[in-house]
């Protein structure tokens, strides 16, 4: 026996007097409950009232179940994109034997350079992985950004990655930023990048004595020259060889055929130049180089204006 249900739709603005109403009537018979789902597309963002109306009457019949009931009601907000800041890729090939129970290995090259900030700059693909984390532009020190991207545009520093897998910020920023020699850390709740570069001592710096030091709690320790790495071996990605890894080494000034060798090595992925894995090879050389000691101390409360980077001054005998 066919049997059927009629119902109606009903919906509108909740700031609206007037109901818009639609009617359907399901006419089908099914050995077990159904569920149907009903769309109403292109509607304005707004709070809506929704009622459901029954306009067929119970069949008397009790071998007949016809009585309906409401699950749920689902919102949908159409937007302009479905995957904001993530990069899609489609494949339309032609299956074959050779795809047959297998994934096929995809390479390919992405360009994410045509925006207003280049983001082959380290500091500027820093900021914008601030910013596709949602942080707004004042929770980020612009001016030592563009600082820092100078530095990088003068130092020929640049960045070929393409981050590919789900991390921490902290540790994307920590990948990119080394790139330009340097690393974003948060005071506060503002982001600001700290670049190994020359810079003069201030004539205002911060000058630490046995006056402002805390008794008790200057050390100093010296690093041994025949511990240090006098050779650097930096793997990079070759931008004219299809950006295959790649490594370039370097030895220090004083390196000879007599000279025992203590090698570092390193992955600096996003590098993609020879000359610029060299330099940055040359550089950490020269750190082991020049930096003989270090010091560790707790100062009082007038210290409270240092931020990590800052030169300072220090005036103890020890």
């Amino acid at each position: 026996v066919n049997k059927s249900v009629s119902f109606e739709i009903s919906y509108k603005k909740s700031s609206s007097p007037t109901w818009i109403t639609q009617s359907y009537i399901v006419s089908n018979t099914y050995k077990t409950s159904k569920r149907l789902s009903y769309r109403f597309k292109n509607l304005e963002v707004d709070t809506y009232d929704v009622k459901i109306k029954r306009t067929s009457s119970y069949d008397t019949n009790t071998r007949v179940a016809n009585a309906l009931s409401l699950d749920y009601i689902n919102e949908i907000i159409y937007d302009d994109f479905c995957y904001p800041g993530v990069a899609l890729l489609a494949i339309n090939a032609m299956a074959t034997d050779q795809l047959n129970g297998s994934f096929p290995t995809i390479t390919c090259l992405v360009n994410n350079t045509g925006t207003v900030k280049p983001k082959d700059n380290p500091a500027w693909a820093c900021y914008d992985l601030l910013k596709r984390e949602g942080i707004p532009d004042s929770d980020i020190n612009l001016t030592k950004f563009q600082e820092w991207a100078d530095f990088c545009t003068a130092k020929n520093l640049t960045v070929g990655l393409y981050l590919d897998s789900q991390q921490e910020l902290q540790s994307a920023l920590n990948m990119v930023s080394v790139l330009g020699r340097g690393i974003v850390l948060q005071f506060g709740s503002v982001f600001t990048p700290i670049v190994e570069k020359l810079v003069d001592i201030p004539t205002q710096g911060f000058l630490f004595t046995g006056g402002n030091i805390i008794e008790s709690s200057f050390s100093i320790s010296y690093i041994p020259y025949n511990e240090r790495s006098n050779t650097i071996e930096v793997t990079y990605y070759d931008e004219t060889d299809s950006y295959k890894s790649k490594t370039v080494q370097v030895q220090s000034h004083d390196f000879d055929s007599k000279t025992m060798e203590i090698k570092s090595s390193i992955n600096l992925y996003g590098c993609t130049k020879r000359t610029m894995a060299a330099s940055y090879a040359k550089f950490l050389l020269n750190k082991n180089r020049y930096i003989s000691e270090t010091v560790s101390f707790t100062a009082f409360v007038d210290s409270i204006a240092c931020n990590v980077g800052d030169v300072i001054k220090v005036g103890v005998k020890y």
